[in-house]
């Protein structure tokens, strides 16, 4: 977290709530977003985390300040540079990043995280189709993920 330039807390805070979703795919595959991400258990929070596996990003924060995917990506531990995902380096390896369905130009680490927005990271040959939304109810755990969240994904 402090690699990220994120304080954490025993709690979460709800001053500032919302939701982003990340879908990653290597070569056409779409892989999972680690579980945990910024939090230990339920007794420590980044304000940037996430519970479980299906990509939804948790942003609760006791102020507004802008959050990247870049941050996460800190906090999980896995390189996100320019030109590099992971193991993944250009210019041998394609990476691009789709926001809502569009390909962005913006340096991957710098890419901020929005509310209800779907980003999608594809590295290597994208996958047959690249999504513009998220299905967020069909999409999480309710046991780990409370449905209510979905509204941020307009559902």
């Amino acid at each position: 977290m402090a690699a990220a330039g994120l304080a954490g807390a025993s709690t979460e805070s709800l001053s500032v709530h919302y939701h982003a979703h990340l879908d990653m795919f290597v070569n056409g595959k779409s892989e999972p977003v680690s579980a945990s991400i910024g939090r230990e258990d339920d007794s420590f929070f980044s304000p940037l985390h996430t519970h479980a596996t299906s990509g939804m990003i948790h942003i609760e924060a006791p102020r507004d300040q802008r959050f990247t995917l870049g941050m996460l990506f800190t906090e999980w531990g896995v390189r996100l540079t320019r030109n590099c995902a992971g193991g993944y380096c250009r210019p041998g390896t394609h990476i691009s990043a789709y926001i809502d369905g569009h390909r962005t130009s913006d340096a991957l680490p710098d890419i901020v995280l929005r509310k209800g927005e779907e980003i999608a990271l594809v590295i290597g040959h994208p996958p047959s189709h690249i999504p513009s939304h998220w299905n967020c109810r069909a999409k999480i755990n309710p046991a780990i993920e409370n449905p209510a969240q979905c509204v941020d994904f307009s559902q």
